[in-house]
């Protein structure tokens, strides 16, 4: 008694959403079931249209072991199906659960039904990874709330993130929390952090829906009475070189703070590395008003409306602090990040051509991008900097 092989593909396997079927046209022409269908050109069609039956059956790549079934798929009449029939089945398997399978079109049906499983599952996870972000979004806006900070609600969770970071930093550990019926700096004696949380807030009425904490300065914070004029005239003056903890913070809210009086969205948090650089060597909100000022030029010389992120702004900080001997910093030309090439397509063309590298005719511009990025020697550091910095892939 022979044996019957095991079913060349999984019981579940349903490919009914995959309306295109691969077919191997070298190794089609080649095989000999072919060779008989070039003699009979009928042949060929009924075979055809049983590989196409069996790619949509349950499970794919196999087929009921019927004649009536088998006929119905191969469009053939039945007087003729008792001829053509050995031809027609010529390859297929018949296996241990009673139906017809072929081979080839098995391969076909395992690499479309593994690529399904995985889609499958990447949408699980992704669904996974979203369900948990939202969950971890409303936590952060109800302790965010329970302070009395209010943000939009397109505020990106690292922002969120940042932001609870700081008034956790901020908050004491032990003892009462200000009153919040109190109006803006009138806080009750409590220690300086109690009073740096209370400067947290100040300001909100005027910040909410501009997707950052306002923060006023210390000298307004210190008095009562002195934010009505500051408010509705000339900008507050900077504040006051403060403790390197907080110093970030000031650091990030004058980023966002700028980038919004022009327009531009800016997620700066103070828990960026260039930011706390900035803090620990004591750049100061001239220093940082100046580099800004060459960073806004640079964007404009090259008609990009990017927004100035704290990796680009690093470049012209250092400029600032650094000037070459005998260069007057007015005159100075904003310099660029040396990888703000790789960021469009007129930069690679030009890192090209300073390369001596030609795009090959046919060849695809995905394909010429990373013949260039090989030649300049980008290497995967540079991608990791460019994404941290730019926020795009390379």
């Amino acid at each position: 008694m022979t044996t019957r092989p095991d079913p060349l593909t999984p019981p579940d396997s349903d490919l009914g959403d995959f309306a295109f079927m691969p077919l191997m046209v070298a190794r089609l022409r080649k095989s000999k079931a072919w060779v008989k269908a070039k003699r009979n050109p009928a042949l060929g069609f009924y075979m055809m249209n049983l590989w196409m039956a069996a790619w949509h059956e349950v499970p794919a790549g196999s087929l009921e072991d019927d004649d009536d079934v088998l006929m119905d798929a191969a469009m053939c009449e039945p007087a003729k199906w008792a001829r053509v029939r050995e031809d027609a089945l010529r390859g297929w398997v018949l296996c241990s659960d009673g139906r017809l399978y072929h081979p080839v079109v098995c391969e076909q049906v395992m690499d479309a039904w593994t690529s399904k499983l995985e889609r499958r599952d990447r949408n699980e996870h992704e669904n996974n990874r979203k369900r948990l972000e939202r969950e971890e979004r409303s936590k952060l806006f109800a302790e965010l709330k329970a302070a009395g900070i209010h943000k939009p609600w397109n505020t990106s969770l690292a922002d969120l993130r940042a932001t609870v970071q700081v008034l956790t930093t901020l908050q004491p550990a032990d003892g009462p929390t200000p009153d919040r019926n109190l109006s803006a700096g009138q806080v009750e004696d409590s220690p300086g952090t109690v009073r740096d949380l209370s400067r947290l807030r100040q300001g909100q009425g005027q910040g909410q829906g501009q997707g950052y904490i306002k923060e006023k300065e210390p000298a307004a914070a210190s008095s009562p009475g002195s934010t009505a004029q500051d408010s509705a005239g000339a900008p507050p003056p900077s504040p006051s070189p403060s403790p390197t903890s907080s110093r970030p913070t000031q650091i990030a809210v004058l980023l966002r703070g700028w980038e919004r009086a022009r327009g531009a969205m800016c997620t700066v948090t103070s828990s960026n590395p260039h930011v706390n650089a900035w803090a620990e060597h004591g750049v100061t909100d001239e220093q940082l008003r100046e580099a800004y000022d060459l960073a806004v030029q640079d964007r404009e010389k090259n008609h990009d409306p990017s927004g100035i992120n704290a990796g680009f702004l690093d470049v012209f900080v250092s400029k600032v602090l650094n000037p070459a001997p005998g260069e007057s910093r007015v005159k100075a030309v904003p310099p660029t990040d040396p990888l703000a090439w790789t960021l469009k397509w007129s930069g690679v063309e030009a890192k090209a051509k300073e390369l001596g590298i030609e795009q090959q005719p046919g060849e695809l511009s995905p394909a010429f991008k990373a013949r260039v990025h090989a030649a300049a020697g980008i290497t995967d550091e540079d991608r990791r900097r460019v994404l941290a910095d730019f926020g795009e892939r390379i």
